[in-house]
């Protein structure tokens, strides 16, 4: 079985950025403009996010990330680079892999949290930028069919 190639999560305010090397060894990165910020003013956030600026969120990054899925290197493993660790604590990353399931969870708590649960209980931070990002990790995990991730990057990055 060949070694999964290393897909690297990068966040800045503006811009998320998916990089790997292809079957030819050539770097390939792709800055999408759905970093957590951007997201977040675009889509109105508030402290908590709302449903419906969640779901048009949900949307804006789904058509962002979907189109890179037939170019990714198979097997891949995720990794969160830079500008992921607020996003890690806030999911309360056990260990140093995020599964799917996590990440599910945390973005469940979210949406409890959308729908008017006390930020106390809700076990996510009522911060915009954080529920922007989880939503790139999230949504980049389901269509890109990556099953869970790594912090930090990989050695051979």
């Amino acid at each position: 079985m060949n070694a999964a190639a290393a897909v690297i999560l990068d966040l800045s305010p503006d811009d998320a950025t998916l990089r790997w090397r292809d079957a030819q060894g050539k770097a390939q990165v792709h800055a999408l403009p759905i970093g957590p910020e951007r997201l977040a003013r675009q889509h109105r956030f508030g402290r908590p996010a709302s449903p419906l600026a969640l779901e048009a969120a949900i949307e804006t990054v789904e058509d962002a990330v979907m189109p890179l899925a037939a170019g990714l290197p198979r097997p891949a493993e995720l990794w969160l680079g830079a500008g992921t660790g607020a996003l890690a604590a806030g999911i309360g990353a056990a260990g140093d892999v995020l599964d799917i399931d996590t990440v599910e969870a945390a973005f469940a708590r979210l949406a409890d949290l959308a729908l008017g649960r006390p930020a106390a209980q809700a076990g996510v931070p009522d911060d915009a930028g954080f529920a922007a990002a989880l939503l790139v990790l999230r949504e980049a995990m389901h269509h890109l069919g990556l099953r869970a991730a790594r912090l930090g990057i990989p050695p051979a990055a």
